[in-house]
């Protein structure tokens, strides 16, 4: 455990030395590093117990208060089959265990920069975060405690392709963390298309339950990701629709718009980006709808 974790059992001798005869301190290992630096970002291919493999990416901020941090996978791959996520096209696999979530912080620490430490967790690697939920919850348990990873729930982001009653729920027990919602369409028929869980979960109710959890956790922001994909998504009238459809909600939302990067899933859907214009021109139109801004400026 020293050699792994870095800190002192701080246990009776002889309770050590059964956990050290029955038990390993980390079931998972390091099977791939690729560097963007020689040190601090870059992608961790992470081989678990039953051979199956998951990534972890670690970001690194320069600045005043260098710090890093880790996105990290709660599946191996996904049910939810987004038409523009690779993992989507996996199927469901398996369910990670809260200790195979926390043991790509271990790994991801033994990689960060030691001027920039690990600082941020979100959970925007492999999977659905909220279709994992109990092993999700107890890591985060873990991140969050003083004996544990010592990290602030503030600093902690769910990002989930929404279910609603998990949505509500997570608020009630975790009201602390960021929830980060992909969104990535601005009515029912639109979403459908690019999420098909989408079918079980009507747009409406989804926002119902953004505004429950906002209001549960002291207003707190919630992060709208939208990925622009040219001739599904990205009109001037989806923008429209997308900032009257936020505008009328009690919660405050901070959008994330992403142009689509290729991938062999949106390949197969004929999925293109837009182009840098059609991205400023959709921005501005969802940003004419802010509160207090009275709907579309120059539309």
């Amino acid at each position: 455990w020293e050699a792994a974790c870095g800190k002192p059992y701080n246990l009776p001798r002889a309770a050590a030395d059964v956990l050290e005869a029955g038990f390993v301190p980390c079931t998972s290992r390091e099977l791939v590093w690729h560097a963007k630096r020689e040190r601090g970002s870059g992608k961790i291919v992470i081989e678990l117990q039953d051979a199956e493999c998951v990534e972890a990416v670690v970001i690194q901020h320069e600045g005043k208060r260098p710090r890093s941090t880790v996105c990290i996978s709660c599946q191996v791959g996904c049910r939810m089959g987004c038409r523009f996520c690779a993992t989507g096209t996996m199927g469901l696999r398996a369910q990670l265990s809260a200790g195979e979530i926390l043991e790509q912080l271990l790994h991801a620490s033994r990689r960060v920069d030691a001027r920039a430490p690990l600082r941020n967790v979100v959970f925007m690697g492999m999977g659905e975060p909220l279709d994992n939920y109990r092993e999700v919850m107890a890591a985060v348990r873990v991140m969050t405690h003083k004996d544990g990873f010592n990290l602030a729930p503030k600093n902690i982001t769910v990002s989930t392709v929404g279910v609603p009653e998990r949505i509500i729920q997570l608020a009630a027990d975790c009201p602390g963390v960021n929830l980060a919602l992909s969104l990535h369409a601005p009515s029912q028929p639109v979403r459908e298309r690019i999420v098909p869980s989408a079918r079980s979960h009507e747009f409406g109710k989804l926002l119902d339950a953004v505004d429950v959890y906002s209001a549960r956790a002291s207003g707190r922001k919630v992060m709208m990701e939208y990925i622009l994909i040219d001739g599904v998504n990205a009109t001037e009238g989806d923008a429209h629709e997308l900032g009257c459809a936020l505008a009328a909600r009690r919660a405050w939302a901070m959008v994330n718009l992403i142009p689509y990067n290729p991938t062999s899933a949106g390949e197969a859907e004929q999925f293109r980006a837009p182009s840098e214009a059609q991205c400023k021109r959709f921005r501005d139109i969802v940003a004419s709808y802010r509160r207090g801004g009275g709907g579309p400026r120059g539309a």
